[in-house]
């Protein structure tokens, strides 16, 4: 729960992790006190695998890079363990390099010593400095392949990713050297990228037959950056990877005439970045109110649908109220087959507040929660205004190329469509009025 609590905190949603951490403390004490003071040593020292979890969470906690990717004896791998350490390494990245939760990102794959392709990232990461401030961010990785923290940087910074860039030369000849760099990297990168369900865009260099690319790379063997569960696997991630391939995005691309300058980025990529910042900040906004909704119960998910049908945005019922209008609708949550009595409505509204009340979502330093109590027993539906916090914190900053705000404010009626759409996604039996 400590390390939960701790990815919610990074995503931006109430986090207790303090006080779990403070738990560790209380809980041994307690050991101490009943079994002797010895007792968390011995059970160290006789169960390995607490020994080898208390030396990655020290590890953890002091950011040591090098202790928590250090080798792990074999002989202690166990699928429990081996998935917390796992778990705390991808946490540790997450809290080394904090991206603002609300902001897209793309992540730009390119062969780092191939000069058309490093001169076309850095042409995309200057315009999306100069167009998109604050609004979406570029990510890559540079530097030496055989770094130990080379492979878990790029698997990071794709599964940080709303979207994926594959730049695609005419000829990716390394530089300073005739050799002609195979298409490794872009392959492993592109093929993680379809396994986590990115979009993937390739960026193909004005020239290239693309559909000769995309023969090759569907035949040429991939050196997995997280290897398959065995051969059933294997098969299946290959034939999804070739599939993508075959039907995902191809935009060409030109290089300009200095190969520096961000104005000379060939004007078909920057319409496509545009297109792509509109599909991942929609994309991005939705992800975070389903992510918020799902750390509910289902019986409160269903609970905050009905009171969406009931009291619409801005409307504040008292909990009576809302109660009679729940029984006179015959509602029914989850744990209920029959329609819930005054009483139990009552009781279910209660229920829901004690549980949304603890769980808040940050956007741009102010937190939200679905449901909001005005007073002792008024409440009102707040997903509006989490959606509104949203799209007006991109309208404040959202300019395209000819200085105009394209994101165009929701209106009320489209904004309680999307909150049913949202609500109705997190519920069981979605059509119950």
């Amino acid at each position: 729960m400590y390390l939960i609590n701790q990815l919610y905190a990074c995503a931006g949603i109430g986090s207790r992790w303090e006080e779990y951490l403070q738990n560790f403390t209380h809980i041994e004490t307690r050991y101490r006190d009943y079994f002797g003071d010895d007792f968390a040593e011995r059970a160290r020292s006789s169960i390995p695998e607490l020994s080898e979890l208390q030396q990655y969470l020290a590890a953890y906690q002091n950011k040591d890079e090098d202790a928590l990717y250090m080798r792990r004896p074999q002989s202690l791998s166990t699928p429990w363990v081996d998935n917390t350490v796992e778990f705390m390494r991808r946490l540790h990245w997450l809290r080394q390099y904090p991206l603002p939760v609300t902001q897209p990102r793309l992540f730009v794959s390119h062969h780092h010593d191939v000069a058309e392709s490093t001169t076309l990232r850095k042409q995309i990461e200057d315009h999306i400095r100069e167009s998109y401030p604050d609004r979406m961010l570029a990510l890559s990785v540079t530097g030496a392949e055989d770094a130990p923290w080379f492979r878990e940087r790029i698997k990071f910074l794709i599964w940080q990713a709303d979207c994926v860039f594959c730049i695609v030369p005419l000829t990716p000849k390394k530089t300073g050297s005739q050799e002609t760099k195979e298409y490794t990297w872009l392959l492993r990168e592109a093929e993680y990228a379809v396994h986590l369900g990115k979009r993937v865009v390739f960026l193909c260099e004005e020239g290239l037959e693309i559909e000769d690319f995309v023969r090759r790379i569907t035949k040429q063997p991939i050196d997995f950056l997280v290897p398959p569960l065995g051969n059933a696997e294997e098969a299946e991630r290959l034939e999804a990877f070739a599939d993508q391939c075959r039907h995902n995005l191809h935009e060409t691309y030109k290089l300009g005439g200095d190969n520096t300058s961000a104005r000379r980025l060939d004007g078909r990529v920057v319409e496509r970045l545009q297109k792509e910042h509109r599909t991942m900040l929609a994309s991005r906004h939705e992800s975070l109110i389903l992510g918020y909704l799902s750390h509910f119960s289902l019986a409160t998910r269903e609970l905050l649908l009905g009171i969406h049908y009931l009291a619409r945005s801005p409307k504040r019922m008292s909990k009576a109220d809302l109660a009679v209008a729940l029984v006179a609708h015959k509602f029914r949550d989850c744990e209920h087959k029959q329609p819930l009595s005054l009483q139990e409505a009552e009781n279910a509204i209660t229920a829901a507040w004690e549980h949304i009340s603890k769980r808040s979502l940050t956007i741009n330093g102010r937190s939200y929660r679905a449901m909001s109590l005005h007073g002792r027993k008024t409440y009102s539906l707040q997903i509006n205004s989490i959606l509104e916090a949203l799209d007006s914190g991109a309208s404040r900053l959202a300019q395209d190329a000819a200085g105009g705000a394209w994101w165009q404010e929701r209106s009320l009626a489209e904004i309680r469509e999307l909150e049913e759409r949202l609500l109705k996604q997190t519920c069981a039996t979605p059509n119950r009025f």
